[in-house]
C-alpha cells in the first residue's frame, strides 16, 4: 500500500487519523470529523441507505461540537470533545466531564 493525498480536504490540516476494520476517520485542526469506508453498522454516521462511502464525508451531526479526539474499532466510531462522548452511529451524551 502506498500513502495517498486526500485532495478533497484541500489545505485542511489533519491532526488525527483512526482506522477500523473497513472504515476510517480523520480529525482536522478545525475539529471537524470526516469518515469513509463500509457503512453496514452505521459507524460512519451518514445515511442508512449507503453501504459503502468511497469519499471522506463530513460528519454533519457533530457540527458545533468541537471534537478533540477520535477512535474506532472494528464496527464502531467514537468522537470525544470536552464534555461529550459521541458514538458516531448513535449519539450518547455523557453527563460528567471526561478527563
Amino acid at each position: 500500500m502506498v500513502p495517498k493525498l486526500l485532495r478533497f480536504l484541500g489545505k485542511k490540516p489533519v491532526i488525527q487519523i483512526a482506522c477500523g476494520d473497513s472504515h476510517s476517520l480523520v480529525l482536522t485542526d478545525s475539529h471537524d470529523v470526516y469518515s469513509w469506508g463500509r457503512v453496514f453498522e452505521g459507524q460512519l454516521g451518514i445515511s442508512e441507505n449507503v453501504t459503502i462511502c468511497t469519499k471522506p464525508t463530513y460528519a454533519r451531526h457533530l457540527f458545533n461540537n468541537p471534537i478533540k479526539y477520535i477512535a474506532v474499532g472494528a464496527f464502531y466510531s467514537l468522537a470525544i470533545n470536552e464534555n461529550v462522548c459521541s458514538n458516531i452511529g448513535k449519539i450518547i451524551w455523557v453527563k460528567e466531564k471526561l478527563d
